[in-house]
């Protein structure tokens, strides 16, 4: 497929909002089954790997990111992480729907 100049593009922060927004919506489809806790893990440990992957990038490239914006960057990334291991032990409906406000 090939885009011509009159197909919409996203902006540059659509772009990287885009597998945010994706994740959100895995996460909340993956809550709702709660017979696949193995699925939504997954889909937790992919969002994980999401934002670290984020920060990994902001932080190798100078691009002129603040040092609090960074700083928030890694935070969300620990976040994410400490989640995936908390929810890997009990599927807690309310902490989920956080996540998938935050994503």
């Amino acid at each position: 497929m090939t885009i011509t100049q009159d197909e919409p593009r996203l902006a540059l922060n659509e772009e990287l909002a885009l597998p945010f927004l994706q994740t959100a919506v895995e996460i909340d489809q993956a809550r709702q089954n709660p017979a696949d806790h193995q699925g939504l893990i997954a889909v937790l440990a992919n969002n994980a790997m999401l934002w670290s992957h984020l920060k990994s990038q902001f932080a190798r490239n100078d691009d002129g990111l603040s040092a609090e914006a960074l700083a928030f960057l890694g935070d969300m990334t620990r976040f994410m992480i400490k989640s995936t291991i908390l929810l890997s032990r009990e599927a807690d409906q309310s902490y989920l729907d956080k996540l998938v406000q935050i994503n």
